[in-house]
């Protein structure tokens, strides 16, 4: 009866020993499984951060191109403004001289 106790008890041992293993064998490879998953994120994530960094060195150089295309339209419009001004004043200078002559003349007639 103790033999068979026994036989009973080095069974059960031998089929948890092989269930065990068995199950530490899929979890290894289960293991494995997700390293290889978490290597391939980790790259995918440098990918993207390294597009990141492009994208904001893009977005810079934009913000830089329409921040002198802004300044150099702002400059255009002030030395548009500035001709206008001296096109006016010109204009005004023209129309004082011709009315100082004609008070002049008209002083003269007088």
């Amino acid at each position: 009866m103790a033999d068979d106790s026994m036989k009973l008890l080095v069974q059960h041992l031998k089929e948890y020993k092989d269930s065990t293993a068995a199950e530490i064998h899929y979890l290894n490879s289960k293991i494995l499984a997700l390293k290889e998953q978490n290597d391939v994120m980790i790259e995918e994530v440098e990918e993207r951060e390294i597009q990141l960094k492009e994208h904001d060195n893009i977005i810079r150089n934009l913000q830089s191109a329409n921040n002198r295309k802004y300044r150099a339209e702002e400059r255009s419009d002030w030395q548009s403004l500035v001709e206008s001004l001296n096109e006016d004043r010109d204009y005004l200078n023209r129309d004082l001289s011709d009315i100082q002559s004609a008070t002049q003349q008209y002083e003269e007639q007088v």
